[in-house]
């Protein structure tokens, strides 16, 4: 009797462990892919820190859709495979809609591809899979950018200050040219400051917004992998139509609507605890 009970309690143990490390449901809003901001470059001193930290909200930002340019970019291997495998984009899309929406890789048994292909769009199948799970991801990457951006003001006096400190031993020793130099950059400290704090609180609010607004987007993207619309080449975070310049729709069903906006109240969670971005 004892050991029937032990070995249902061990049993309920097990399958209480399965459901925790059981992946998460895009559809329960939460998001995947590689939820790592690029870190920050090394600087020589706290002057050219604050110099670049405008350049690196802006890294911060377009980290945030990024996973939609790299998705679209998939676009020129899922022409080249459907031509190779001689199906419609509609006979290609369906697999592929089905791992960017669910996550499943599964090679249709109704389309007679050969052994020697499969395996090829597997790989491509696992290459939109992870797509899709990075752009689930937005929601979550706008909340780690956005509590980097609310610390960034309470962060930006102390380097200020060192950055003082820094050009004015280096003043001490500087002649000439050099000297007027950092006596420049001195003067230039303040205005830093104000310049950085005050993009970063304009930022804020837009980036709260991304996961809402790039709905559309990622609408346009799911159409694109089902094979009934286009791809859309990227420059610098602006797409451009590669093929045409229809309207690839906002109305297409995102399956689950991975809802990159459900979850985006990201600014309030500028929680102290997400350790954000590139500090």
């Amino acid at each position: 009797m004892f050991i029937k009970k032990l070995t249902k309690f061990v049993l309920s143990g097990m399958l209480l462990g399965a459901i925790a490390v059981a992946p998460a449901c895009k559809k329960g809003g939460g998001g995947g892919g590689d939820l790592t901001p690029p870190a920050a470059p090394e600087y020589e001193s706290s002057f050219d820190e604050m110099k670049d930290i405008p350049n690196q909200i802006d890294v911060q930002v377009k980290w945030i859709t990024q996973p939609i340019d790299d998705a679209h970019n998939l676009g020129g291997e899922f022409n080249a495979l459907k031509d190779s495998l001689q199906i419609s984009a509609e006979d290609l899309g369906a697999m592929a809609s089905a791992s960017f929406k669910d996550g499943k890789i599964e090679v249709s048994a109704d389309l007679s591809i050969a052994d020697d292909k499969k395996a090829e769009v597997e790989a491509f199948l696992g290459k939109v899979q992870a797509a899709g799970e990075a752009v689930a991801g937005i929601p979550k990457r706008a909340q780690k950018v956005s509590g980097w951006l609310v610390k960034m003001p309470m962060k930006v006096p102390g380097l200020a200050k060192k950055a003082l400190d820094e050009q004015k031993a280096k003043l001490e020793a500087a002649v000439g040219d050099v000297k007027i130099e950092v006596q420049a950059n001195i003067e230039m400290i303040p205005n830093l400051q104000t310049e950085i704090i005050e993009k970063s609180k304009a930022t804020v609010g837009d980036v709260k917004n991304i996961p809402a607004d790039s709905k559309d987007k990622i609408a346009e993207l799911a159409l694109a992998f089902s094979g009934k619309g286009e791809f859309k080449a990227s420059t610098g975070g602006d797409e451009e139509e590669a093929g045409g310049d229809e309207d690839l729709g906002g109305d297409e069903d995102l399956g689950g609507d991975e809802e990159a906006g459900g979850e985006e109240e990201a600014g309030g969670e500028e929680e102290a605890g997400e350790e954000e971005a590139a500090e």
